[in-house]
């Protein structure tokens, strides 16, 4: 009967201690910010520096997505974005022949903030600084005019994936939000580097 006892007590022990942490840990969770984001902007992304023989212009488009936002005045962010991907090229050789290129792209960000003023109740509006990095996937990438000559960039000469990393600054009103940043590639864009040079995709960002 003693070990029984000692046994039953040992457990409710076990228990007890497990209720204590596992309360503590919910309690620090909500003692978080935890904020969900739906977003809509527009982008106006390049190539750069311009691929081997060629002129790469900036083209506007539109992104849609949405974000899970944690943290009081440290957070850190990460979601799904949507985004049209279009840029023209104009060759040197032969002259006047101008390729455009247009694409889906799938990004992961994450990224890293600050609040300016100590986030509270009463407080209605505030500034963010953010950074981080960009995780894509390239798919159904579509050319206006077919190459005709080896120097000219085919469809199949994209990476499917690469990685940029951006800057960028943000206000909070009441329940709106405006997000405007820099996105600088880290990774190429294209597959075969000593043939069209080393470059990435850049993009500004203007998301509500």
């Amino acid at each position: 009967m003693t070990i029984g006892a000692c046994t039953h007590n040992k457990v409710n022990g076990s228990s007890l201690l497990l209720t204590i942490l596992l309360f503590l840990s919910m309690n620090c969770l909500f003692a978080q910010k935890l904020e969900i984001r739906g977003k809509v902007g527009t982008n106006t992304s390049f190539v750069s520096p311009d691929p081997n023989g060629s002129n790469a212009s900036a083209s506007l488009a539109f992104e849609f997505g949405g974000d899970i936002m944690y943290g009081k005045r440290l957070y850190a962010l990460s979601g799904i974005t949507y985004q049209r991907f279009r840029t023209k090229i104009e060759y040197t050789q032969p002259a006047n022949f101008t390729q455009q290129y247009s694409a889906n792209l799938i990004c992961i960000p994450m990224i890293g903030g600050m609040r300016i003023l100590r986030p509270s109740s009463e407080s209605k509006i505030n500034g963010r600084i953010f950074g981080g990095v960009g995780f894509y996937y390239l798919d159904n990438l579509k050319m206006q005019n077919a190459p005709t000559s080896p120097g000219q960039i085919k469809s199949d000469d994209f990476n499917s994936a690469f990685i940029t990393g951006n800057v960028g600054a943000g206000i909070d009103l009441f329940y709106f939000f405006a997000d405007l940043s820099f996105e600088k590639g880290l990774t190429n864009i294209f597959k075969y580097t000593d043939y069209y040079g080393r470059s990435k995709y850049d993009a500004l960002h203007l998301t509500i």
